[in-house]
């Protein structure tokens, strides 16, 4: 395993990110997409307000999901996934090949597709793309974690590719039918350099018009698009333009929305949702987001989570239910897995592991030799039965962290909660000995993001429960080489399995994408991490 800092600078970026964006949630499945028998109304402009504001609009750069999803519009996708669905489309390829061993993938392409700047797409170009993720003067972010140990590409003529990896890497047919691995224009790049974020070109059905920092990016329809999906119309958008608006304030950014001043806005939080409900000018968009929920990880090596009794104690004590109806109600529902349900090897009977059952947690404890203190908290060989979490403000995790914090405390467990800037709770989070419990949460289109949260390769960076376990290693590694998705499944479901028997992970809650929209938008569609598609959208009469 040669990737332990690629991986590093992906899952940070990732989880610092998105917090904020998304909401958590558990909706049953994935959305269907909208449609309509027939579109009612062609053009219009689609307004978009998003709390955050692009840190770069280089999809290959970005370290937000806000980048992501409008690169989504912008760029087409080798392949293509729909949630729900374990089918992999044609896309920029009309088809692919996978070596046995998993280390070599052949793109076939389409021959009838160009960029917004009139520019041919071809094998070049794919090349060209893949490179620049991996050159270390991009400075690539959740891109590079995309490609995991990409060697190089191989042109065999204008319209075939092979991919070639330094090792198995059967994760790539996912994360190829995402925004995460965008094909660029090369001559776009080479024109504007270090200035290419103002002028991003893709073969998307919306091209960039302009670009405001902190203010607004514009997009108009690609009126030369005819590579759609092949479940929805291949030509043009209906939509004649796409601007999304920056707008930081939520009480603002509600409020343009039932003006009519905005079509769409995100971030919708728990405590907006009724007054969304009680108007008949709007409706709610809950979109369940691929990857792993909100998760607490348990210090595998640290006293006293590294006694397993502790661990599968805390399994027990914590009510989600009441934790998701106390923070999120309307927003979320409660998670009992390492990964999210439309996630490559989610099995539904690992929901059933555990329950909440507080006597029997209780029981557990007294049974390990952990007995209540003259102040309730359990003593065993003179030592408290404390653990130390450690969070950052703003980073979603204070409200759900002291929830849990009052519910351990009702079995005997004291929770000292350290709250402090994001760079010194990373720090303390890689630190084997530092604290008990982290809490993470990951957006992600495969379940491969489990080799760094569990191989023991990545102690020290993103292995953040310090697994050290030969038997979960080899798991691990076996599922990420097989390209089969059945066997990958079978046999990330074993490592799920482990985790939870062993009490390492404790799912809280799932995550989403929540939007406010107004009820004439129809069409809406999603890609396979949950992110939105406005090709098909449109007004309804």
């Amino acid at each position: 395993m040669k990737r332990i800092r690629k991986w590093q600078v992906l899952t940070l970026v990732i989880i610092m990110v998105c917090a904020s964006l998304l909401l958590a949630s558990g909706k049953k499945g994935a959305p269907e997409p909208e449609k309509a028998a027939k579109v009612t109304k062609e053009g219009g402009e689609l307004i978009y307000g998003t709390w955050q504001s692009p840190d770069n609009l280089d999809p290959q750069v970005t370290i937000l999901q806000i980048v992501l999803a409008m690169g989504s519009q912008i760029h087409d996708p080798l392949l293509r996934q729909r949630p729900g669905d374990p089918k992999i489309y044609p896309g920029l390829a009309e088809r692919y090949e996978v070596s046995d061993d998993a280390t070599e993938y052949t793109f076939y392409l389409r021959k009838d597709v160009k960029f917004h700047d009139g520019t041919p797409f071809n094998a070049e170009a794919v090349k060209f793309s893949l490179d620049r993720i991996v050159d270390p003067e991009t400075r690539s972010a959740a891109a590079l974690g995309a490609v995991g140990p990409y060697d190089y590409s191989e042109v065999i003529d204008d319209y075939t590719i092979k991919v070639h990896f330094k090792e198995p890497f059967a994760g790539f047919l996912n994360m190829v039918c995402t925004a995460y691995v965008p094909i660029l224009s090369p001559t776009a790049v080479k024109k504007w350099g270090d200035q290419y974020q103002f002028h991003v070109t893709g073969t998307g059905p919306f091209m960039l018009k302009e670009y405001v920092p902190d203010d607004s990016v514009s997009l108009v329809r690609f009126e030369d698009y005819n590579w759609g999906p092949e479940w929805g119309h291949p030509g043009p958008a209906y939509m004649e333009s796409l601007t999304y608006k920056i707008i930081p304030e939520d009480l603002t950014r509600i409020s343009t929305l039932k003006t009519g001043e905005t079509n769409i806005v995100d971030s919708v939080r728990s405590h907006d949702i009724p007054s969304i409900e009680k108007d008949p000018n709007l409706r709610l968009a809950i979109t369940p987001v691929a990857g792993a929920p909100w998760i607490m990880l348990l210090n595998y090596q640290k006293f006293p989570t590294n006694e397993k009794a502790v661990r599968v104690a805390i399994e027990y004590a914590i009510d989600r239910e009441t934790m998701c109806d106390l923070l999120y109600k309307g927003t979320n529902e409660p998670h009992y897995s390492p990964i999210e349900k439309n996630t490559l090897g989610y099995d539904p009977e690992i929901d059933k592991i555990y329950r909440y059952d507080p006597a029997k947690a209780k029981q557990i404890l007294e049974d390990a030799g952990w007995k209540a203190g003259s102040d309730g908290i359990r003593v065993k060989n003179s030592k408290r039965l404390t653990l130390n979490w450690g969070i950052w403000p703003g980073g979603g995790m204070d409200e759900p962290a002291s929830v849990v914090q009052d519910q351990l405390r009702q079995i005997g467990m004291e929770i000292v909660i350290e709250s402090e800037d994001v760079g010194t709770t990373f720090g303390k989070w890689n630190d084997t000995k530092a604290l008990n419990i982290a809490m993470p949460f990951y957006v992600w289109a495969d379940p491969m993001f489990m080799v760094s949260w569990y191989h023991s390769n990545y102690i020290g960076s993103t292995n953040w429960a310090h697994v050290n376990n030969p038997e979960l290693d080899a798991l691990l590694i076996k599922a990420e080489q097989n390209p089969d998705p059945k066997v990958r499944a079978a046999r990330y479901k074993e490592a799920q399995r482990w985790l939870m028997e062993e009490g390492i992970t404790v799912p809280l809650f799932g995550k989403s994408l929540a939007l406010a929209m107004r009820k004439e938008i129809e069409g809406i569609e999603y890609e396979i991490t949950g992110l939105p598609l406005y090709h098909g959208a449109y007004f309804a009469e």
